[in-house]
């Protein structure tokens, strides 16, 4: 082969390589290029930290927002926070971790349960209540913010113990008295109050039996095997 085709060859390869560098810095320039882009698109992505529901919307197509801008309002209702008012005779008998009944009124027929999570240690000073945060499962989102709920927390249990209304308790002394329907005479049956508070009281007794029947109104008139009327 003669020379000056050899020489001729090489300095393709040559030019060729050097064409093949060019491109490859083209190449490099240009995933840099990209990778800059995809930064940029990477700050120009909002991403909510929790998943949940959009409760309120704050942005508007063509407007301009700053770093700090609420845009949307997310919540969470999986579990949901129950604000639960105690009074004050009741909060030493109340601790964390206590499971409590919710019921709403927008739900009759279910119940929900909960824990208390935290307990405020500041009272209301009018009120003079405390307030309790529970937290309460709400797997199928029929809970919603804003709604009224009727809290139970079980604080005793008081076994075999009848629950009456207050006013059919009459006291005479430091002892405690029913009046029992018997035949339509009312006897006068000793009693032990387990439990007074609010409209209902607990009692036991010995005379007592969950089918019997107690006079509310107007104990404290009555007299042992007075005749009275059942309505």
């Amino acid at each position: 082969v003669p020379k000056q085709q050899v020489d001729e060859v090489k300095n393709q390869l040559q030019a060729a390589q050097a064409a093949l560098n060019t491109s490859l810095e083209a190449v490099k320039q240009t995933e840099a290029q990209i990778r800059l882009l995809q930064n940029k698109l990477q700050d120009l992505k909002i991403s909510a930290p929790i998943s949940g529901i959009i409760a309120e919307k704050h942005y508007n197509l063509q407007e301009i927002y700053r770093a700090g801008d609420v845009i949307f309002h997310l919540i969470d209702i999986d579990r949901v926070y129950i604000d639960v008012e105690i009074p004050e005779s009741y909060i030493s008998q109340i601790q964390e971790n206590m499971t409590l009944q919710v019921f709403f009124d927008s739900q009759p027929d279910q119940e929900f349960s909960g824990n208390i999570e935290r307990i405020i240690p500041k009272g209301d000073r009018q009120s003079r209540n405390f307030l309790a945060k529970a937290l309460v499962k709400n797997p199928n989102h029929v809970v919603k913010p804003g709604m009224f709920s009727r809290v139970n927390i079980e604080i005793e249990n008081i076994p075999d113990a009848f629950v009456i209304p207050r006013k059919a308790l009459v006291k005479e002394g430091e002892n405690f008295y029913v009046f029992k329907v018997v035949e339509s005479t009312a006897q006068k049956i000793p009693v032990v109050v387990r439990y007074d508070e609010g409209a209902d009281a607990a009692i036991s007794s010995d005379d007592l039996q969950s089918e019997d029947q107690v006079v509310i109104e107007g104990a404290h008139l009555l007299k042992p095997e007075a005749r009275v009327k059942v309505l």
